[in-house]
């Protein structure tokens, strides 16, 4: 157990996977946008020379707006009890929304137009803004997030330089995790595009599971 004795690092660890896997079914099925990592929306909101950059920036621009409401609704529904219990109920609103997602997904495979293109997007958002909200209320570190690694990787090579133990090893796996789920969306892309969305599902449910025990 690290320093601060994060009360459940392994679900950490799992929520980051689901989030790689998440963001490479995104960007390669939902017209390139993430649905994770806003830091890479908001630097795709700024390629105008991108190809079907319209698109582009209405799906980017709205994962960021969707994301960062989702986010806020979030933390003020459970902003009142201090303890981990407080990110149950978004855990199950995040495995809920991202079932919906695949469900939607299989659903419409075979007419993938803009605007169900959109409401993916929206949906995988408030699913992956409620895993944050979600990790954050079970007592994760204000540099660990579940959706993004800059934070992770800046707090491991901070303690590290510091000298200081801090959460060198959770953040090192989050780091890992994020890569590992994308390399598994990827693959799922390619090999059972149908699956691609259920995967993360299929883990975030998992995540309830194991945080309901």
């Amino acid at each position: 157990m690290s320093r601060t004795g994060h009360p459940l690092p392994g679900l950490l660890v799992a929520l980051s996977f689901a989030a790689g896997a998440t963001d490479a079914f995104a960007f390669l099925a939902l017209n390139g946008v993430f649905t994770a990592n806003m830091t890479g929306n908001l630097i795709l909101v700024g390629l105008f020379q991108r190809p079907h950059f319209a698109a582009t920036l209405i799906g980017a621009g709205g994962a960021v707006l969707v994301f960062a409401l989702a986010l806020y609704v979030g933390f003020r529904l459970t902003r009142v009890p201090s303890d981990a219990r407080a990110g149950f109920g978004p855990l199950v609103g995040a495995a809920g929304f991202q079932a919906l997602t695949a469900a939607l997904w299989l659903a419409s495979r075979q007419t993938k137009t803009l605007p169900i293109i959109l409401v993916l997007i929206a949906l995988s958002c408030i699913a992956m803004a409620l895993q944050t909200v979600a990790a954050k209320r079970m007592g994760a570190d204000r540099s660990i997030s579940t959706t993004f690694a800059t934070g992770a990787m800046t707090g491991l090579m901070q303690d590290l330089a510091d000298g200081v133990p801090g959460e060198r090893g959770l953040r090192l796996l989050i780091v890992i995790a994020l890569p590992a789920g994308a390399l598994l969306g990827a693959a799922l892309m390619y090999a059972a595009p149908a699956l691609a969305p259920v995967a993360p599902t299929l883990i975030l449910v998992g995540c309830v599971l194991g945080a309901r025990r």
